[in-house]
């Protein structure tokens, strides 16, 4: 009984560390698309000495143009780059993390085997 515990537990580990690893990087990579787009559209703004990208898009009826295009494309490839580099970074952690934890898991479950086969030899000689 004291295996499946461990392997229940084990397991459970296992599937959350997917879902939180996917939270956390969607959330960053939503905040850094944020901050991006403000930034580049100041600049456009800056740059062209009109209105900003951003004022632009929230006017009613108002069609794409290409700042606000250039606005939200360098945005997304902004995002896009950083969230694929700390995603891979979350990766490695996160693998030597689960590596760990299953060694010693492994470790402590050979260990306590060990200590089932002896408990169990003790108790045999003593009812033998």
């Amino acid at each position: 009984m004291f295996l499946v515990e461990r392997l229940i537990i084990l397991r459970s580990i296992a599937a959350w560390v997917p879902t939180l690893s996917i939270t956390a990087m969607r959330t960053t990579s939503f905040t850094i698309y944020q901050k991006a787009k403000y930034s580049f559209s100041a600049a456009i703004g800056r740059a062209t000495g009109g209105d900003e990208p951003l004022v632009i898009v929230n006017k009613p009826g108002s069609t794409p143009t290409a700042a606000t295009i250039a606005c939200f494309g360098a945005a997304g490839c902004t995002a896009g780059s950083l969230t694929v580099l700390l995603s891979c970074k979350l990766y490695v952690h996160i693998s030597l993390s689960l590596s760990l934890i299953a060694l010693r898991k492994y470790r402590s479950l050979r260990a306590c085997e060990k200590c089932d086969a002896e408990f169990r030899n003790e108790k045999q000689h003593e009812h033998g």
